[in-house]
């Protein structure tokens, strides 16, 4: 008789362990003990793909950045590998309902949210509520992507901003083309993380990248529309661009202040240590000043690494 069982046959390698990891979606042994199927982690390829920088849809694009999530799993049966795991099979092994991305934007001039209030120097994006300028619509949860499309559908709110507009069965996509204004040496710095969505606003960090960027496009209006990437490509006053990307930062090389700040978004898999002086969080990511009048929203990041490995106590092949 064939009965689900949950093993525990992996251990990520982003800096912190998840706890209880849940179901692997393994099949039981049946009746002659062979196991008959299981999801094992791939030890090839990274899971996360930054895209080419300053690049959309093939095409040079001053300020835009990508990245896909992969899940590193793949399908066995009776051992043999039988094809990738899915994107729901894979959020399923670690016990989340599925994956989005959390992104942290660090600036001493923030922009206002939706009404009209002024953010914070360190604020996720986007603020309950979307942005005023250019106008986009955005849910009250903490993801990047929307968790669903609003009902009725507001004039503000832009096709594409849902989480499952930037899914496919086996991928997770983020897409970013800020707009900045700046002075010489002043850029916007962006702390990009996978997270596993159990609940509501209750997550996990899974994985985290930073990335730089100081474009300007020439005329000051700032916004990035896509109908206006093409003319983009040549834009003759447009400078700069993303810069200094940092994949795979460990959760405990970061501060204890923003780790702080993540756990209060809502991460459970942040340990915290004892009380310690730590920077201010307008100061966590060590910039100098730079100015941010308004980015825009959009999606499509490639995804930053849910590394994982077999051990030998728990090789779910085995």
């Amino acid at each position: 008789m064939r009965v689900i069982f949950f093993l525990a046959c992996i251990a990520l390698l982003n800096g912190e362990a998840l706890s209880g990891v849940g179901p692997i979606l393994c099949g039981g042994p049946d009746d002659l003990g062979e196991v008959i199927g299981c999801l094992a982690p791939r030890s090839f390829a990274p899971a996360l793909v930054i895209g080419p920088l300053n690049t959309y849809q093939g095409r040079p694009v001053r300020g835009a950045i990508t990245a896909t999530y992969i899940p590193p799993y793949i399908r066995t049966i009776y051992g043999a590998p039988t094809g990738q795991a899915s994107l729901s099979e894979a959020a399923a092994l670690l016990g989340f309902d599925h994956f989005n991305w959390l992104q942290l934007v660090n600036t001493p001039h923030p922009p206002t949210d939706i009404h009209g209030v002024q953010l914070s120097n360190v604020f996720y994006d986007p603020p309950p509520g979307g942005y005023p300028t250019p106008p986009i619509w955005a849910d009250n949860f903490v993801y990047y992507w929307n968790e669903a499309i609003p009902s009725p559908v507001p004039a503000n709110y832009r096709s594409g901003t849902y989480v499952g507009d930037n899914s496919t069965i086996d991928t997770l996509s983020f897409e970013d083309l800020p707009s900045l204004q700046y002075r010489p040496g002043e850029y916007t710095q962006f702390t990009t993380h996978l997270v596993g969505v159990k609940s509501g606003n209750k997550y996990s960090v899974l994985s985290t990248f930073s990335w730089k960027s100081n474009y300007y496009k020439g005329d000051g209006s700032g916004a990035v529309f896509s109908a206006l990437v093409d003319s983009m490509i040549d834009y003759p006053d447009s400078s700069g661009g993303v810069f200094d990307v940092q994949e795979n930062i460990p959760l405990e090389s970061l501060p204890e202040t923003y780790r702080e700040f993540l756990v209060g978004l809502g991460a459970d898999n942040i340990r915290l240590s004892e009380s310690v002086p730590e920077p201010a969080v307008a100061s966590l990511f060590l910039v100098g000043g730079f100015s941010l009048v308004y980015f825009r929203r959009r999606t499509m990041v490639r995804r930053h690494a849910l590394a994982a490995k077999i051990t030998p106590e728990t090789d779910c092949l085995t």
